[in-house]
């Protein structure tokens, strides 16, 4: 899989700090560009290690807005709106996006559910993920395999997740899908979930119709 820039992505931010199960990117705050919480973003592999570097598949897990003084003068201060635009567009206050690390696609655009082989490099660009890369990502493994990959769901738990992250990143994959494939989808996702936190009734049972009713939600937006 080439690790060039789709033109079709828009482009989110680029990335401050990276460890092997997550990383944090960088992003103007205008509220049009903000990666929503719970979506897919990727961004390209350490390309100076490997030529054919993989593209890794990440979760929005939280959005900060970081403060400076001049933001906290202007908390108290009488200022028109048409003021604060200004200062936001053209002083580009900060957000730090913390980004879960939810699998990858490998040189031959193959989807992996599991850690990538290396962080991504300070600086790279992060793009959002285009309905046709989330359904690719979530696509069955191989011939003869109906599953659709859930994996991540795995990576996200074990990074303690909270219910409301496991319910938004559904509810946006979801919107990938129409009609039966998006009913089927939310099936497969309460099942692979039930298998997940079958030692823990009580959190399954408080997240499930959560979920379910997220779910809805997304299907009402479409």
């Amino acid at each position: 899989m080439s690790p060039k820039p789709k033109p079709a992505s828009p482009l989110v931010g680029r990335v401050l700090r990276a460890n092997v199960t997550e990383f944090t990117l960088g992003c103007r705050a205008q509220g049009g560009q903000l990666p929503a919480f719970g979506s897919l973003v990727r961004v390209a592999a350490d390309r100076v290690a490997d030529p054919q570097a993989v593209e890794i598949i990440g979760v929005v897990a939280d959005l900060r807005l970081e403060d400076d003084p001049f933001v906290r003068q202007l908390v108290s201060a009488e200022v028109s709106d048409e003021y604060i635009n200004d200062q936001r567009n053209r002083r580009q206050v900060p957000i730090e996006v913390r980004v879960i690390h939810a699998g990858y696609f490998d040189a031959r655009a193959a989807a992996w559910h599991a850690l990538p082989p290396r962080p991504p490099l300070a600086l790279e660009q992060i793009f959002a993920c285009t309905g046709d890369e989330v359904r690719r990502f979530c696509a069955p493994g191989g011939p003869g395999e109906r599953s659709r990959k859930l994996g991540f769901l795995a990576l996200l738990i074990e990074a303690q997740a909270s219910d409301a992250l496991l319910g938004a990143v559904l509810a946006h994959i979801a919107q990938a899908f129409e009609g039966e494939a998006r009913v089927e989808f939310a099936r497969e996702a309460g099942r692979e979930l039930a298998r997940l936190l079958s030692a823990d009734v009580l959190r399954l049972t408080r997240l499930l119709p959560q979920i379910g009713h997220t779910l809805s939600g997304a299907a009402g937006r479409a």
